[in-house]
């Protein structure tokens, strides 16, 4: 992902140039917090449920301790607009990296295809 690339230079000065803006809300509810990370879009994988198509999309970031303390599963990132969750996170270099999903609804059963963001 971003490799160690925060060991080797300024968290700063990553941030400046590469962070981009999101809004955190921890266990997905509030008015949530301006936090900047480093975010890395991974892959889009089709799925196939009982009320319809979705796709999964999935991402990684990385924020600094000084400004999500603690994530959690239940946390959420707006990101452009887009709702992103919290599936999976570790401590790395001191720095907490998540895996982060976004699950759109590409086609509902029973009606015309729809994308409808989760």
């Amino acid at each position: 992902m971003f490799s160690d690339m925060a060991q080797g230079a300024a968290w700063d000065d990553l941030v400046r140039v590469h962070g981009v803006a999101a809004t955190y809300k921890a266990g997905g509810a509030g008015a949530g917090t301006a936090v900047t990370i480093l975010f890395n879009r991974n892959q889009t994988i089709p799925g196939y449920f009982s009320d319809g198509e979705q796709e999964v999309e999935t991402a990684r970031a990385r924020a600094a301790p000084s400004e999500i303390a603690s994530p959690g599963l239940t946390d959420t990132f707006t990101i452009s607009g887009e709702v992103w969750a919290v599936v999976a996170m570790s401590e790395r270099a001191g720095f907490n990296d998540m895996q982060l999903e976004r699950r759109v609804q590409t086609y509902k059963s029973g009606g015309n295809a729809t994308r409808i963001q989760r």
